[in-house]
């Protein structure tokens, strides 16, 4: 992972890379003298040309290690916000199952039980439909048709189950 002092190190690196490709361009192709002469003394205009596209060579890594912490704190914050719904639902007295599209993302172990699953992972390999009797398949598939509201969640729904015994 790049961290902001490897950024800042590799912006450092290639600012350095840059006065020396400058220099040797100087020197070598454009023949204004020598590659020390060029390197230790340039002209005023190559001073400005170099510290203004070093400036920006740190300013883009600067910028770049700030949007990867962002990306970071967005990360953590997400993952905290997972695991703070994954306690509330574990906690809750009903059984709750969540799922997208059909597929069982999750249920709280009062759900596992409940169905007769030994755990989450034998009870995720089943889908909604095939948990709910068959004179009820249809109306739940009607449900998930339906998609979310306005608000982007669906509101709750109570359905029947079938146990797996």
């Amino acid at each position: 992972m790049l961290t902001p002092r490897r950024i800042l190190a590799l912006s450092a690196a290639t600012a350095v890379c840059f006065w020396l490709t400058g220099a040797a361009l100087d020197a070598w192709v454009f023949l204004e003298g020598s590659f020390a002469h060029e390197v230790l003394r340039p002209g005023l205009d190559d001073i400005c040309i170099r510290i203004l596209a070093i400036a920006v060579i740190f300013a883009t890594g600067l910028a770049w290690s700030r949007q990867d912490r962002r990306g970071t704190d967005i990360r953590r914050s997400l993952e905290s916000e997972a695991a703070n719904y994954r306690r509330l639902v574990e906690a809750a007295p009903d059984c709750v199952i969540v799922h997208a599209a059909g597929a069982l993302l999750f249920a709280n172990r009062r759900a596992v039980d409940f169905l007769g699953y030994p755990d989450l992972e034998a009870l995720g390999e089943q889908t909604i439909e095939e948990i709910v009797p068959p004179d009820d398949r249809r109306a739940v598939a009607d449900r998930l048709r339906g998609g979310a509201g306005s608000d982007g969640a669906a509101a709750p729904v109570e359905v029947r189950v079938l146990r797996r015994n």
